[in-house]
């Protein structure tokens, strides 16, 4: 199953890559937000749509030490809606997730809630630098949400910055969550940051570095948080398609956060390819 699920994985990327290998002019933004190159339809009106994939290793400490580990992990969002040009839009998401596990009898791919996302209207433009936002609601499809009654609510403020070479990317996210019958180490409130720069050094090749931040607050135990950090490669192979490999380890942990390291140590680094096409 392993093998299948990795096989799977960078068989989707060649066959992106086939398919996209066209060069381009411009970098391609990695906001969810405000710059989804969206086909334009008859009237004011545009799409927003697009596939994203997350496919993570596990940590190399854990995989090596801990038979019950994960070692890999694919979350791959579909997503549709539409806007009106410059102002507000609506799409809906929904998620798979493949998990994979030393312990093999744990494998699993699951349905993750979907969700429905409002988007606002830039909030400011200049010839450098936008800020925008987005309201998201996800819908307690997941056989967990449905059972324990949970719910999320996330919102997302976004800053980008580009010039000719460089690119800056910032997002703050704070998170709230509900269920019932909840235990001490349920997450109340969570709140995430994450910041990208990065150089083009081609039409179709950049490189970056990255950090993402996590503080997460918890019925009756302690708060965690969390600082990772990760240089990264982009190739980018049309206007609406990259494909990213991204190197991440932990410089700060402090108890318990979302797919969290245990301790602030490169051995608990992993491995990422992402891929991202938009319409």
């Amino acid at each position: 199953m392993k093998l299948f699920s990795i096989t799977v994985t960078y068989l989707t990327l060649f066959v992106a890559f086939q398919a996209f290998s066209a060069t381009v002019n411009e970098p391609v933004s990695t906001s969810i937000i405000d710059k989804s190159n969206a086909i334009n339809l008859p009237s004011q009106y545009e799409m927003i749509g697009g596939f994203r994939s997350y496919n993570d290793s596990g940590r190399y400490t854990q995989i090596e030490k801990d038979k019950e580990a994960r070692t890999f992990k694919s979350q791959n969002d579909f997503f549709l809606g539409a806007r009106v040009i410059n102002s507000w839009g609506l799409y809906l998401m929904t998620t798979q997730t493949l998990s994979n596990f030393n312990n093999s009898t744990k494998d699993k791919w699951v349905k993750a809630d979907s969700s429905i996302t409002l988007v606002h209207p830039l909030w400011y433009q200049g010839d450098q630098w936008k800020v925008s936002g987005a309201f998201r609601q996800y819908l307690p499809t997941s056989d967990y949400s449905k059972q324990f009654n949970a719910h999320q609510t996330a919102f997302y403020v976004a800053l980008t910055g580009y010039s000719d070479r460089w690119n800056y990317f910032n997002i703050l996210i704070p998170r709230y969550f509900s269920k019932d019958n909840t235990q001490p180490a349920d997450t109340t409130y969570y709140l995430e940051d994450r910041s990208t720069i990065s150089q083009n050094l081609n039409s179709w090749f950049r490189l970056g570095f990255g950090q993402w931040s996590q503080i997460e607050a918890h019925y009756d135990s302690p708060t965690g948080s969390c600082i990772e950090i990760y240089p990264y490669v982009d190739f980018v192979l049309n206007k609406t398609t990259f494909i990213s490999t991204r190197f991440s380890f932990p410089i700060h942990a402090n108890g318990k956060v979302f797919d969290g390291p245990p301790l602030a140590s490169k051995d608990f680094g992993y491995t990422e390819v992402f891929l991202e096409t938009t319409l």
